[in-house]
């Protein structure tokens, strides 16, 4: 005994159970076809009692709060979810192809199906005609009542393997071989179901199936109903006469209703056998059932081997950055997978109708582009009726359009597949495959596994662009928005500034005639108005300050910055500047803020650099242009050279080699962008900058046109 109890606690978690190849066969192809309601599935996974045990199971694990009750697999479905259900569906997919099969043969596990799925018809059928409560609850306590054969099974397979041999399709074969290896089906069975814990009358029903028509009389009952089921679903005559018996003994069914409940068994039997292919085997074809079996697992074991490639695909495009790579990953994918070189690939243009050719870059190409209107060419059609149509089986050659004989042309070949991509109901494009009468028959083999790889890059694909648009969209806003907050900014800005204005100039008219300071304070006003340009500048779109050019003195422009800038740099760390400037220089043509803005940045610099204090000289010379050669418009009245000396410590190296590229600035208070600011205006100008730097300090040269 002691023994007995070690082998069913062993087995209570064992739910890898081997599942009728047939019932995952229709499961692929159901699911293949798009039929995933749950009634569907569920009408399916409760024809096999090894699938209906891990569902329900996980159904209760799921709820084990709640205190449900579940009923019927229909149920359980709903609470797994169609999410989790196919991942356990491909979970028992993959571990049933390529299972060494228990040592079970394919007679034994057509036998044990065949008498679990009637037991549960014969079950229902009773359950109806004595209006029990639930008449789902007696089928699925009939299904899974010999489950712990299969439990025994898996666990011993060479020591259960003679007495799951024996079983005939009775339900008292094998018993005896039970008896003598010292272990019991209905006990394993019952342990294996304790998980559901609130079912317990089908755990019940499982564990009293073989006892006494005596003891059973004082059973509940679902108990007496699967004990009767399980004798009329008996393949032995002797034994089904038992079963009317007990039908009569427990409740009360005269002759005719049992015969009825007999005639229906029958007929739902056979019905469900054709439904999975299962019928029996004619004259003609003797071992068609075993070829069937074996076809039924090879369809298996192909799903899980494309369901493999799959997954590498799913890989690879999840790797793709943008669209443009992931199109280079479908090509790559279908060469790889089919080995079709020459193909096209179109995606759809939403606004236009149109299906627009994906071309590469180098060398620069005019795209194909085919009108959705168009709906008598193959591209088109196979995306109007979202299915692979081809060039071959056309009846001749004139049925096809002269634009199909056109990309056959273009893809060099005898003719084209053409595959949709098309996702979330949703056309994305469509992909031609070229390829020859002679490849054709191969590729049309292939057209199960070609949909599926490219429903999953068509997947990806139209993900890709749904996100760039929202990216696109987001950006919009974003901009819009700091356009708003920058209107904002110089509006609020402009106030104080205005008033700062009013003050100075009620000044300048009180100080006039007194000679004090009113060079100064006309250079604070220039400035504050420079800086409300600059504020306005945030908010014009497409601004383009060098284009606002007028007639300035240069050197009046520097000796202005050099004034408005000594005393604070002086105060600072003993800092001067010293002018040299070309009393021959000309007025220049140019934006009198951006230079403003070039000088104060580059003594600005100049100044930081030397924090102990030091000399700034700035000087100008007039650069006449020359005589000879043709020079352009710009400058034909010659440049302006200015040049900026510090002798301060000189730039590192490594502020050289990106001088004037935006950086992160070492210093408080600064955002490391004032040579490269300097450096964007100086080209507005159409001048140029260079630099010199050196332990005796650095130079910014600048020329300008006039």
């Amino acid at each position: 005994m002691a023994t007995r109890t070690s082998t069913i606690y062993h087995i209570v978690d064992h739910t890898d159970l081997p599942t009728l190849p047939h019932v995952l066969a229709k499961l692929i192809e159901t699911m293949d076809a798009g039929d995933t309601a749950p009634p569907r599935i569920a009408g399916i996974i409760k024809l096999d009692p090894a699938l209906c045990h891990k569902c329900i199971s996980m159904a209760y694990q799921a709820t084990e709060h709640s205190h449900q009750i579940i009923n019927d697999i229909e149920q359980a479905v709903g609470i797994i979810g169609f999410d989790t259900l196919t991942a356990t569906i491909s979970h028992v997919i993959t571990q049933q192809a390529f299972a060494i099969n228990q040592g079970i043969t394919h007679d034994a596990l057509k036998r044990f199906w065949q008498h679990a799925v009637a037991c549960a018809h014969a079950c229902e059928l009773i359950a109806k005609e004595i209006v029990f409560s639930s008449p789902q609850t007696a089928f699925l306590a009939g299904l899974i009542h010999d489950i712990g054969k299969l439990a025994l099974l898996v666990q011993y397979p060479k020591k259960y393997q003679s007495a799951f041999d024996l079983d005939r399709g009775s339900s008292e074969h094998g018993l005896a071989q039970e008896a003598a290896l010292g272990i019991d089906h209905a006990s394993a069975g019952s342990q294996l179901l304790s998980t559901w814990s609130r079912h317990t009358f089908i755990a019940d029903a499982v564990l009293y199936h073989h006892r006494s028509l005596q003891e059973i009389k004082q059973a509940f009952p679902l108990v007496q109903i699967v004990y009767t089921g399980n004798l009329m679903a008996d393949a032995q005559a002797e034994a089904r006469d038992r079963g009317v018996a007990a039908a009569k003994e427990l409740f009360d069914l005269a002759a005719h209703q049992t015969a009825e409940i007999q005639v229906q068994l029958k007929v739902k039997s056979q019905d469900t056998e054709q439904f999975l292919n299962l019928d029996e085997p004619n004259q003609e074809e003797p071992r068609s059932a075993s070829n069937r079996f074996d076809r039924a697992r090879n369809r298996i074991q192909r799903t899980v081997k494309h369901s493999a490639l799959l997954g590498d695909v799913i890989q690879n495009v999840l790797l793709a950055q943008d669209t443009a790579a992931l199109l280079h990953e479908i090509k790559q994918t279908i060469w790889i997978m089919f080995d079709v070189r020459d193909m096209i690939l179109f995606l759809i243009d939403e606004q236009a109708q149109t299906l627009v050719e994906q071309v590469d870059p180098y060398p620069p190409m005019a795209p194909i582009q085919i009108p959705m209107t168009l709906e008598g060419c193959l591209p088109v059609a196979c995306l109007l009726q979202n299915e692979i149509v081809d060039s071959f089986t056309r009846t001749s050659y004139s049925e096809l359009t002269i634009l199909d004989a056109q990309l056959i042309g273009k893809l060099g070949k005898q003719g084209m597949l053409c595959v949709p991509l098309t996702a979330n109901n949703s056309r994305v494009g469509c992909v031609l495959l070229g390829t020859d009468k002679t490849t054709y028959p191969y590729l049309s083999k292939q057209f199960k596994l070609l949909k599926l790889i490219v429903r999953q890059l068509a997947a990806a694909l139209y993900t890709h662009q749904k996100r760039e648009k929202v990216d696109d969209v987001k950006l919009s806003e974003r901009l819009a928005a700091m356009h708003n907050r920058s209107r904002k900014i110089v509006h609020e800005a402009n106030n104080p500034l205005g008033i700062i204005k009013n003050y100075l100039k009620v000044l300048e008219m009180k100080m006039s005639g007194q000679n004090m300071a009113c060079d100064e304070i006309r250079i604070i006003n220039e400035e504050i108005t420079r800086v409300a340009e600059i504020l306005k500048g945030l908010t014009a779109a497409e601004t383009k300050r060098a284009h606002q050019t007028e007639r300035v003195d240069l050197n009046e422009i520097l000796a202005d910055i050099a004034r408005l800038l000594g005393a604070t740099l002086k105060s600072r760390g003993e800092v001067e500047i010293h002018l040299n400037l070309d009393d021959d220089m000309p007025q220049a043509r140019l934006n009198k803020n951006s230079m403003k803005q070039i000088a104060i940045n580059l003594l600005k610099n100049a100044a930081e650099a030397m924090p102990d204090g030091g000399q700034i000289h700035v000087l100008t010379n007039y650069l006449p242009a020359a005589t000879d050669g043709e020079k352009p418009a710009a400058e034909r009245n010659g440049r302006a050279r200015i040049r900026i000396r510090d002798n301060g410590p000189g730039l590192p190296q490594a502020v050289r080699s990106n001088l004037y590229e935006p950086q992160t600035s070492s210093k408080p208070d600064h955002q490391g962008l004032g040579l490269s600011v300097v450096n964007n205006l100086i080209h507005s100008l159409n001048g140029s900058i260079t630099c010199e730097s050196g332990r005796d300090g650095t130079t910014f040269t600048i020329e300008v046109p006039i």
